[in-house]
């Protein structure tokens, strides 16, 4: 065999390598994007997964998920330091919530609220172990934009078909408001809302990239149709609130965009400011249409928000009276049943939330149990500071 024969064999040899090694990569990447949005749009698809056995099941799918995964692939991440702190917190939440378990009010609850958030600690880890390589974070982004767009599409179509209920189950409360596949047009509005602006997030990305040629048109569409149709059906759930604050952030977002335009391009500036008015306009589009269902609810703002104001202070006044241990993980439907008065029964009586995260966190698990989860919130968002020249900045 001459040298030129073995050398050519040689190169055949690595190449042939070199590409099953990409295809190895390529089908992890997808695993790893795929996955963990298949389990989040898994569990909205299945009325938010909110019954007690749903929820028990999916933090359970939560685990096993991320143990099968790091089975199979188990390097480390980068990013896994960072996010330790976090799970050490949700972790010392679910060791508080069984320490003030004797306390609650509800004492059965307690282990489904500390395997929901033994679920949201899979998830984040999950979601570190997706965020390993850039290549996957941009998959990952765009897959959630697709699927993000196709989910609100979906219930559209099947709120179009039956308005009154979900997959056959009969909404009780909001049974005239466009609630997704949840039961719950408040919960619907916070999921399209935030999906609405990871859409953005993930169209401000392509933007910053289009200059270069890396961004396709055809990606720019998806996540362009993925904020605009969120946008829109968070509208149509009527919550004020998540309407509001996805318009604020988004506009928001649009502003960095725009100053970063003006700040760090010298050329190709006209195109890029043209793009982001163009996206704006369109926003502002969505944005009147749900502005329209908004203010169509029978309720009048004023009226929604001194009711809500009363609601705020009488569970304020439950959490004073046990601020340390609170009432009891999950225990939020015997907390309000047994404070329920004459004058508030009317219509608190099928609460199944106190219309304030922060105000329910510290009603079912005192204080401490809040400042632990409040931390780690903090420490998720707290490596994204500074980041908004350019735009939204991949990992």
């Amino acid at each position: 065999m001459s040298l030129a024969d073995g050398a050519f064999t040689r190169w055949k040899s690595e190449a042939r390598r070199a590409g099953a090694n990409r295809s190895k990569v390529f089908a992890l990447d997808w695993t790893l994007a795929a996955v963990p949005l298949a389990l989040v749009f898994g569990q909205l698809t299945l009325l938010g997964a909110n019954s007690g056995l749903l929820s028990a099941a999916a933090a359970l799918v939560d685990l096993l998920t991320l143990a099968l995964l790091l089975g199979v692939a188990p390097r480390a991440s980068p990013a896994f330091n960072t996010v330790l702190p976090v799970v050490v917190l949700i972790i010392a939440a679910c060791a508080w919530g069984v320490i003030i378990q004797p306390a609650s009010i509800a004492p059965s609850a307690t282990p489904l609220e500390v395997a929901k958030l033994m679920g949201v600690a899979a998830l984040l880890l999950l979601g570190v172990r997706v965020g390993g390589r850039r290549a996957r974070s941009k998959l990952f982004c765009g897959v959630l934009a697709g699927l993000g767009g196709a989910y609100a599409l979906t219930t559209f179509w099947l709120y179009q078909a039956d308005p009154f209920r979900v997959m056959g189950v009969v909404k009780v409360s909001h049974a005239e408001r466009f609630t997704g596949t949840l039961l719950n047009a408040n919960a619907a509005g916070v999921v399209f809302g935030i999906a609405c602006l990871a859409s953005l997030g993930w169209l401000q990305s392509l933007l910053g990239r289009s200059r270069g040629g890396e961004a396709k048109p055809a990606f720019l569409s998806i996540g362009l149709a993925s904020v605009l149709v969120n946008l829109i059906a968070c509208g149509f759930t009527a919550s004020r609130m998540a309407f509001a604050v996805t318009v604020l952030l988004g506009i928001l977002l649009c502003l960095v965009e725009l100053i970063s335009a003006g700040e760090h391009e010298t050329t190709g500036r006209t195109p890029r400011l043209a793009a982001v008015t163009i996206v704006g306009g369109l926003i502002l589009l969505a944005v009147g249409l749900g502005v329209g269902k908004v203010l169509v609810r029978d309720e009048g703002v004023v009226d929604t928000f001194n009711g809500r104001m009363q609601v705020l202070s009488h569970f304020t006044a439950m959490a004073q009276q046990r601020p340390i241990t609170g009432w009891g993980l999950g225990a939020f439907d015997q907390i309000n049943q047994s404070s329920l008065k004459s004058s508030s029964a009317s219509y608190m009586y099928d609460f199944g939330a106190a219309h304030s995260a922060a105000l329910q966190t510290i009603l079912e698990g005192g204080l401490p149990y809040f400042l632990m989860l409040a931390a780690a919130g903090l420490l998720v968002a707290w490596p994204c500071r500074g980041r908004g020249a350019g735009g939204f900045v991949l990992p």
